[in-house]
Formats: structure tokens, C-alpha cells, sequence
């Protein structure tokens, strides 16, 4: 399901924040930085975990840390939001859970059963107690939009949902997504200081 890309891409999807004068950490998951090991839903919540602790030595006031997660990374960013206090969550083309997103691509077979690493989002959603953004393309084909709605219908408020017509999995920023991010971040934080 996850999608490879490269650290061009990256920066250039960071570059409208930091250039908007907001702090940003990007985390590469250890198995994807050499470190060896095998991905595993474990491993991922520990890569955010130790993520959040970096950023909580480095003494940023938890309300203002934002938490967001794309892709195999939303159900990373949802857990840490539900295990810690943070200003705000965004998710880009979230999902329900990985066997729902398995179970829609191979009807046929019972991959409820055979997905090992489930990352069960939509049970934790609603324990989400901070502003949140739903960023979906209704062309996704990799995590159907339905997916994102289910999950953006069961949290609580404050939430916003943003399900852009003609984008797809890989090109939301194409179609606007940073100012959709840029806004909600100002309207739930104010104005940003260099």
C-alpha cells in the first residue's frame, strides 16, 4: 500500500510550511533509513514514538505540535495523537484499517484473515481530543475515498474533511492540499511567527 518517494518530493511538499515560517521534523521509518529490520505495525508506532519524545525533549508546548501522516503513515499519526497531547492532526488519504483497504482490492480472497499488521484506525479516532484535517482524492485508488470518510464520520469535533475531486493517491499536493493545510492550521492556531 505505501507508495516510495524520494526526498526531492518531500521537500518540496514541506516547502509551502516552512516557508509559511512553521517548524517541520520529517521521520523516515527506521527500516526505510538502512537500519535493516522488517516493517511491522509495532515498529512503525515505535518510530513515532520516539518521534514524539525528540520533539517533547526539544521542549515545543504539546499544543502546539502538529501530527501528520500520509498514507501507511496516518494510522502512525493517529495513534500518536490518541497516546499524547498535540495541537492538531492531519491526515492525508487515511484509512479504516489496512485489512479493510486489503479486503477492498482482493474481495475474493479473506485477507481480513492474512493481514498480520491490521493498524486499526477507525477504533481509535474518536479518542482523538484535537482539531483534525481529512485530506482525501476522490480518484484514489490505492485508499478509496470511502475509507476516508468513514474514518472522518466517526471522530469528533473540531474536524474538517477535504475530498478533492479530481486527485488521486499521489497528487493531492497537486490539487492544492497545502493551502487546505495552511488554512486549517491558521484558523486553529493563528497566525504564524518566524
Amino acid at each position: 500500500m505505501a507508495t516510495r518517494v524520494t526526498l526531492d518530493t518531500v521537500l518540496k511538499k514541506i516547502r509551502p510550511y516552512v516557508d509559511a515560517g512553521l517548524g517541520v521534523l520529517l521521520v523516515s521509518y527506521s527500516y526505510n533509513a538502512g537500519a535493516g529490520g522488517t516493517p511491522s505495525e509495532k515498529s512503525l508506532y515505535d518510530d513515532g514514538r520516539s518521534a514524539i519524545q525528540f520533539i517533547q525533549k526539544s521542549e515545543i508546548p504539546s499544543e502546539s505540535i502538529v501530527v501528520y501522516g500520509e498514507s501507511l503513515g496516518t494510522g502512525v499519526a493517529v495513534t500518536m495523537a490518541v497516546e499524547n497531547k498535540v495541537g492538531g492532526v492531519v491526515l492525508e488519504a487515511p484509512y479504516t484499517s489496512i485489512a479493510d483497504v486489503a479486503q477492498s482490492h482482493y474481495w475474493y480472497l479473506p485477507t481480513r484473515f492474512l493481514v498480520l499488521d491490521k493498524f486499526e484506525v477507525a477504533e481509535k479516532i474518536a479518542r482523538i481530543n484535537a482539531p483534525l484535517l481529512v485530506v482525501h482524492g476522490e480518484r484514489d485508488s490505492i485508499i478509496p475515498a470511502k475509507f476516508g470518510r468513514a474514518l472522518f464520520e466517526k471522530a469528533k469535533e473540531p474536524k474538517v474533511g477535504k475530498f478533492i475531486k479530481n486527485a488521486g493517491h499521489n497528487d493531492l499536493y497537486d490539487h492544492g492540499t497545502p493551502k487546505i493545510v495552511l488554512e486549517f492550521l491558521k484558523s486553529n492556531f493563528g497566525p504564524f511567527t518566524r
